[in-house]
């Protein structure tokens, strides 16, 4: 943790060919006979420096009801990429998330493999991600679990028109360590184009857990979300 936060504080005073900001909030607070409020910020920063790309990110997820807590999840990370070819990459990578309500206090991951576009232009990106990832996982009613995973990803993103794009993208990790247990991750998301800087973002995001932490929790949990999304 104290790396990452050292990355996000030290990174910002380099100097890269190319630098970008998107940064996402949405808010629902209702009252009344159904008092509800739930909070969202997410925020990507990239970072271009001829074959490498640095990129930062995090997410903080609040929700509360009726005055007690009824969601939490949070994720920093840093990933680091260098292109080799034009289809044939490299990464690396720190991320470290918590998620309440599935009984982790912080998972810390560290990755390493290899990136290879299908398709790679301005508007239109589709490729996939294969490597491996060691986890530790502090949990709150359990010991910390050490463990051994494999990481496939997959993207396509589009932009068909300067007013409108859309992602879809989805995650598989298998755990050496414990053959039964796999997380199987998966998003999409429209954008509607606003002006330059402002955008309407829609999202649907699930996260299918074989075998949960909290014994009686559901394997499946999913957000949908609306948000306007800054660009700098």
């Amino acid at each position: 943790m104290k790396v990452l936060l050292l990355v996000f504080i030290l990174l910002p005073t380099l100097t890269f060919a190319q630098y970008s900001n998107e940064s996402e909030i949405s808010s629902v607070v209702t009252g009344g006979n159904s008092q509800v409020e739930t909070y969202l910020f997410k925020t990507l920063n990239k970072y271009l420096h001829g074959k490498n790309t640095h990129q930062l990110s995090g997410l903080y997820t609040y929700g509360e009801s009726r005055d007690e807590v009824s969601a939490r999840e949070w994720n920093i990370s840093y990933k680091f990429d260098r292109v080799w070819t034009d289809h044939l990459g490299f990464y690396v990578g720190e991320v470290v998330e918590g998620y309440r309500f599935q009984g982790i206090k912080a998972r810390y991951n560290s990755d390493a493999g290899l990136k290879y576009y299908f398709t790679k232009s301005e508007n239109k990106n589709f490729f996939t991600e294969v490597g491996y990832r060691y986890t530790i996982e502090d949990q709150y009613f359990s010991d910390t679990a050490y463990e051994n995973k494999g990481r496939v990803f997959l993207e396509y993103n589009d932009k068909p028109n300067e007013n409108f794009s859309y992602r879809l993208w989805v995650e598989y990790l298998p755990n050496f360590t414990r053959s039964k247990d796999y997380l199987l991750i998966h998003e999409a998301s429209l954008t509607s184009i606003l002006t330059s800087r402002f955008s309407l973002k829609f999202a649907w995001k699930g996260i299918y857990d074989q075998d949960p932490i909290i014994e009686g929790n559901k394997n499946y949990d999913y957000t949908y979300t609306t948000s306007l999304v800054a660009r700098f």
